[in-house]
């Protein structure tokens, strides 16, 4: 008989842990069932994580001889890959303390070493460092300086960018361009603010830095997040940033962020904290499908204070989906030209595709290497439109010729964009 919710298998599995009584509907579990959820363990990144929780809790959960190799088999590598990053981590982390720079050390490697308390069992792609806007320039040259490599091809122009330019390009930008060093295979991300600029929400950076609090990361002293702090943040990465797609890792990462300070988190705090930020959606959301898919031990009078007036049930349904059915979806065109071409003036339709044509120096600066106040940046302009044409215009006519498979997938854009867009948006006072 067909399992009827085989994606539901590796979530029931770390709820059944987490719960009292989970061993007894663990131990009727088949083969398959076991099989099927680590195989969703591989393709969500947890399957360290799970080899883990399943040796707490022996002997009372019998897992199958064949289910136990298979866990075992994905360990080594695993495990490989992260003591490569941490060693980049470490000497990352010594560049910038030997220049006295601050740094805050943002979610994968502060998740690894504070909340999960061992390097292996949350696999991380880059390393995310919260930076004062002003010590970014001088902390990229170190970084340049020490075989980090821009992956952007308009950071080579970096260094021939003014004070001023420089300033800018940080009062708008969520982060520097990403860094890589080829040796260690670490990308770096030097972030300015935990949000995008464009994002309506208002997080006081001096508060964020007040803080902070010490941590030892890749044995070297650093700063992370205070516990609400690192909290709401995850809940904002997962939500705001990637509409859920990211699987559920980020939901683990806040339910075990829940559990290692279970005694000490202050929940007034997290409620207060989430309307000073504006995010009391997608901290509500964040939470309740954490509570749900993991049992996470999150109050209802949490729930309560930060639910929406108005529901939007499929919106949870639509964060549910991308959860349990993790990856990028195919992308039609970019959100701001998905909400333009939903209006209902042609001028606004048009003023998007200029928009999209002829975007400002500044942004310009962002995709190719000149800076904003070059004479140089004129020139890019046909090579923005070349590329805009070549990766959008194919989509632009078959939306035009309305085209059944490409009018399909701009409806299901246009919901994902409305979704972002309702959690961005702030509650009103109650």
């Amino acid at each position: 008989m067909p399992d009827p919710n085989p994606e539901r298998r590796l979530p029931e599995c770390i709820a059944c842990l987490a719960s009292a009584d989970g061993n007894r509907v663990l131990g009727r579990w088949s083969e398959r069932d076991w099989l099927g959820c680590v195989g969703q363990a591989e393709r969500h990144g947890l399957t360290a994580y799970l080899n883990r929780r399943l040796k707490e809790a022996r002997p009372a959960v019998a897992v199958p001889a064949p289910v136990q190799d298979r866990l075992r088999q994905t360990l080594l590598s695993d495990a490989s890959k992260s003591i490569r990053l941490f060693h980049g981590i470490s000497g990352t982390l010594r560049v910038l303390k030997a220049a006295r720079v601050q740094v805050i050390v943002l979610k994968g490697a502060y998740l690894a070493e504070a909340i999960y308390g061992e390097i292996t069992l949350r696999p991380m792609g880059d390393l995310d460092l919260l930076l004062r806007p002003d010590s970014i320039p001088a902390a990229s040259e170190l970084l340049l300086g020490s075989g980090f490599r821009p992956m952007n091809p308009s950071a080579s122009s970096w260094r021939e960018w003014t004070a001023d330019e420089k300033r800018d390009f940080l009062r708008g930008a969520k982060h520097f361009f990403d860094l890589v060093h080829p040796g260690w295979r670490l990308k770096v991300d030097l972030h300015a603010s935990l949000v995008r600029a464009s994002d309506p929400f208002t997080i006081d950076a001096g508060a964020l830095w007040d803080r902070a609090v010490p941590a030892r990361i890749a044995d070297e002293d650093a700063l992370v997040l205070s516990p609400v702090d690192a909290l709401l943040h995850l809940c904002l990465h997962a939500s705001v940033a990637h509409r859920f797609r990211f699987g559920l890792r980020p939901i683990v990462d806040i339910s075990e962020t829940l559990r290692r300070h279970a005694d000490t988190l202050s929940w007034q705090e997290v409620t207060d904290r989430a309307r000073e930020w504006g995010a009391e959606r997608s901290v509500w959301l964040s939470l309740s499908l954490c509570r749900e898919l993991l049992s996470a031990r999150v109050p209802d009078s949490v729930l309560s204070a930060l639910e929406p007036r108005i529901p939007h049930p499929e919106y949870r349904d639509l964060a549910v989906r991308n959860i349990l059915q993790p990856g990028p979806a195919p992308q039609v065109l970019p959100d701001d030209f998905v909400r333009s071409w939903s209006a209902e003036r042609f001028r606004d339709r048009i003023s998007a595709v200029a928009r999209s044509l002829f975007p400002p120096a500044r942004v310009m600066a962002l995709m190719y290497p000149a800076s904003p106040d070059s004479w140089r940046i004129i020139l890019y302009y046909p090579v923005r439109w070349r590329d805009v044409f070549s990766r959008w215009g194919r989509t632009c006519w078959d939306l035009l010729m309305r085209k059944k498979e490409a009018s399909e997938r701009m409806r299901k854009e246009k919901t994902e964009v409305a979704f972002t867009d309702w959690l961005k948006t702030r509650e009103s006072p109650r």
